[in-house]
C-alpha cells in the first residue's frame, strides 16, 4: 500500500491548529489527517520548529531497519520515537512489531510438552497471571489461559473446600504454599458464614485478591460479600430498629414496611429501601399486626332486581386519569356500644378519597341512595365518563339504584359473582380502617 504524502499547506494548517491548542479529533475533521499521523507531527513540532520543511520518507523499510526497530522497541523505545528516528508513521512501526511477533509464534513449534511447561510455570506461581506469561514469551493470552485450564483438568484440580459443584476458574494461585497454609490453619469442612469470611479476610491480608481467594474456596465473589454484609449486620446494631420500634409502639403496630420506609426516609433525610425495612421488622418482630381473617356471609333479598345484564366495566383497573371518573362503593358493619352501625361509602380512585358517606342501622336501599345523593356534582350530574362500581348485593342490583346512578349521568359497574377482588380497593380501605381504629381499641381495652 503506497504511503500518502501530505502537502506543505496541510502541514502549516495543522501547525496553526496545534498553536490554537485544538484537539486531535477537531484537527482531523478540519485537515483530513488521521490522528495517528497528527500525534507524530505533534511530537516532531515539540522537537523542532522546522519540521514542516523536512522531507518525508518515500522508500519502504529494509529488512535491517525492521530488525533494528524490533530490537529498539524491545529495549523500551516508544513507537513515536521510532517513527521520528526512521522517518515513518507510527502505524508502520506498529505493523512491523506485530508482524515480528507473529513470525516468532509461527516459527516456534508449539508442542504439547511446551504448552504444559508454560501452564506449569503459571500454576506454580512463577508468573503473576497468564497475561504476564503471554507478554513474557510473546504468546497470545487466550492460548496461555487455554493451556492452563487444560493442565488443571488433567491434574483433576478442585477447589479447596470439598463437595463444591463449582467448575475450575481461570484465576490461578500465586503459590501452593498459601493453599497449604489454609488447610493447616482452617477447618475447610466448616461452611459457616463466619469461617468463610475469616478465611477470605486472612488471604486478603496476605495479598491475595478477593476474587482469587473465593475461587480457591469454590464460591462466587458475590457470595462472600453477601455473607460478610450479613455478618456485619448481625454484629452491629442498626439504628433504624430503634426508630421502627418506637413508631410501632406509638401507632399500635399499624404501619407496614412500605409505609414505615416513607416515614423513616422523611425522618432521616435520605431514602431508605422498603426491603431493608421489611427485613429489619421481620428479624426483630416489629411487623404490622395482621388483621384476623373472618369469613362472614350476609344474605340479602333481591329488591326489584334489574332485568338487564350486569357488566364489569371497571375490570380491576383501579387507576384513574381524572377526578370523579372512577368511583367504588360498598357497605360494612362497624361495632359500637349499642350494637352495629352500617357504614356506606363512595371512594374516588383518582386520589383515593372518600367523597360521600352515610350511616344507617341496616344495609338498605335507602342507605345506598342517600350515599349517592351526597356525591359532589355539577348541576346534579357527574362527568359523562363516570363509572360507579359495586358488588352484586341486592341493594346495588335493584332497579331503583340503577336508575339513580344513571340519573346522575354515570354508568353502573358490578363485580363478578363471588369475586370480592373485583372491588379490592374498597375492601382494602375497610380492612385498614378497622385494623387501625376499632379492632385496636377493642384489644387495648381487653
Amino acid at each position: 500500500m503506497a504511503r500518502k504524502i501530505f502537502s506543505l499547506e496541510t502541514k502549516r494548517l495543522v501547525q496553526s491548529l496545534f498553536d490554537e491548542m485544538k484537539k486531535y479529533r477537531e484537527i482531523e475533521q478540519l485537515s483530513g489527517v488521521p490522528q495517528d499521523i497528527l500525534r507524530l507531527w505533534k511530537a516532531k513540532s515539540l522537537l523542532s520548529s522546522d519540521w514542516i520543511a523536512s522531507e518525508e520518507r518515500q522508500s519502504p523499510l529494509s529488512a535491517i531497519e525492521r530488525e533494528e526497530i524490533v530490537k529498539l522497541h524491545g529495549q523500551g523505545l516508544s513507537c513515536t520515537k521510532l517513527a521520528i528516528q526512521f522517518g515513518v508513521y507510527r502505524g508502520t512501526i506498529k505493523s512491523v512489531i506485530t508482524q515480528s511477533r507473529k513470525n516468532e509464534i509461527s516459527k516456534r513449534a508449539i508442542s504439547r510438552a511446551f504448552a504444559s511447561s508454560i501452564a506449569t510455570q503459571v500454576i506454580e506461581g512463577k508468573f503473576r497471571s497468564s497475561l504476564k506469561t503471554a507478554e513474557f514469551y510473546g504468546l497470545e493470552p487466550r492460548s496461555v489461559q487455554r493451556w492452563v485450564k487444560s493442565e488443571l483438568k488433567n491434574r483433576k484440580g478442585r477447589a479447596i473446600v470439598g463437595g463444591s459443584s463449582y467448575s475450575i476458574t481461570s484465576v490461578l494461585a500465586y503459590t501452593f504454599a498459601i493453599k497449604e497454609w489454609i488447610t493447616k490453619n482452617f477447618n475447610l469442612k466448616d461452611h459457616s458464614e463466619s469461617n468463610i469470611v475469616s478465611i477470605v479476610e486472612s488471604l486478603k491480608d496476605k495479598g491475595v485478591p478477593i476474587k482469587e481467594a473465593c475461587s480457591w474456596l469454590g464460591i462466587h465473589r458475590s457470595t462472600f460479600y453477601r455473607k460478610r454484609q450479613k455478618q456485619l449486620r448481625a454484629e452491629e446494631g442498626d439504628p433504624l430498629v430503634t426508630q421502627i420500634s418506637e413508631l410501632q409502639k406509638r401507632r399500635n403496630f399499624a404501619y407496614g414496611a412500605k409505609r414505615m420506609a416513607v416515614y423513616l426516609s422523611k425522618l432521616n433525610g435520605f431514602a431508605i429501601n422498603h426491603k431493608r425495612v421489611a427485613r429489619l421488622m421481620r428479624l426483630h418482630g416489629l411487623n404490622s399486626r395482621v388483621r384476623p381473617k373472618r369469613r362472614i356471609h350476609y344474605k340479602t333479598e333481591m329488591l326489584e332486581p334489574v332485568q338487564e345484564p350486569l357488566y364489569n366495566v371497571l375490570k380491576r383497573d383501579f387507576s384513574s386519569s381524572g377526578p370523579m371518573t372512577k368511583l367504588v362503593t360498598d357497605m360494612t358493619f362497624v361495632p359500637v356500644r349499642e350494637g352495629w352501625v352500617v357504614l356506606s361509602t363512595i371512594k374516588d380512585l383518582f386520589n383515593h378519597k372518600i367523597v360521600a358517606w352515610e350511616t344507617g342501622s341496616s344495609a338498605t336501599l335507602q342507605l345506598a341512595l342517600a350515599t349517592l345523593n351526597k356525591l359532589p356534582t355539577k348541576e346534579g350530574l357527574l362527568p359523562s365518563d363516570c363509572v360507579i362500581h359495586s358488588d352484586r348485593g341486592g341493594t346495588y342490583t335493584s332497579m331503583s339504584y340503577v336508575k339513580a346512578v344513571r340519573k346522575l349521568g354515570a354508568r353502573p359497574s358490578y363485580s363478578r359473582r363471588g369475586n370480592c377482588l373485583d372491588n379490592a380497593s374498597m375492601e382494602t380501605f375497610y380492612g385498614h380502617m378497622k385494623s387501625e381504629t376499632f379492632r385496636r381499641m377493642t384489644r387495648r381495652k381487653e
